[in-house]
């Protein structure tokens, strides 16, 4: 009987999940404009390493990945248990930077396998959002995860060009779409875009990634070959 609540629990909250999921996709191309424009000037130039450059950096990539989730963990916890002045949450996204990205210099193929995972997860939600199957996202999603974790274990170094490329690829662009926002005109163009042809934000990420890809594939080969 505890069994069959805990499932009837999990299932509640996976469709809760999905809820808040599709609530939250129409409204993605208006989130950009909430991003700060100073973020650009980490977004780019980090995106383009990792896109160009992440087998090479692949352990200082996994630190500064590492640190910047520890850095947002840290100041919404900060914020949820009540610390809300502005000294107190720059401690708790320090703490969190400090922790998360030591973890990430230790630690750093398992580290790296989670962001595999939800690099994979990225694209199974990505290619479904542009087809219009937002109602199995979150499965999309998960399949992906799983796949990125195994492929973590038995491929690592194709793991690592393919998640640098795809991390690379979303900075990049995210940077450049709230750039773009900044031009007059073509913000109001590009969210018309974006809603109203589902294909065209996963587009023009894929195109970075895939090029990124290639490039890093290249370097390899070439090292090898030395």
């Amino acid at each position: 009987m505890n069994l069959l609540a805990a499932s009837d629990d999990v299932a509640l909250q996976a469709t809760t999940w999905s809820e808040e999921v599709m609530r939250f996709l129409p409204e993605l191309p208006e989130v950009f404009s909430e991003i700060p424009p100073w973020q650009c000037a980490i977004l780019i130039p980090l995106g383009l390493l990792s896109l160009l450059y992440g087998l090479k950096l692949l352990k200082a990539m996994v630190v500064v990945y590492s640190a910047l989730v520890g850095a947002i963990a840290g100041w919404v916890l900060a914020g949820y248990f009540g610390f809300t002045g502005l000294l107190q949450q720059f401690i708790g996204l320090g703490l969190g930077a400090v922790l998360l990205g030591v973890c990430g210099w230790l630690f750093v193929q398992i580290v790296f396998g989670f962001l595999g995972g939800v690099a994979c997860a990225l694209v199974g939600a990505a290619l479904f959002y542009s087809t219009g199957g937002t109602n199995v996202i979150l499965l999309a999603a998960g399949v992906g995860f799983v796949v990125g974790v195994v492929l973590a274990v038995v491929a690592f170094r194709a793991l690592v060009v393919a998640t640098t490329a795809v991390v690379g690829a979303h900075l990049v662009v995210t940077g450049a779409v709230v750039l773009l926002y900044y031009i007059p005109g073509v913000k109001t163009a590009l969210v018309d875009g974006f809603s109203s042809h589902r294909y065209l934000l996963p587009l023009l990420i894929g195109i970075p990634a895939t090029l990124g890809i290639i490039f890093q594939a290249y370097q390899l080969r070439a090292g090898q070959n030395k």
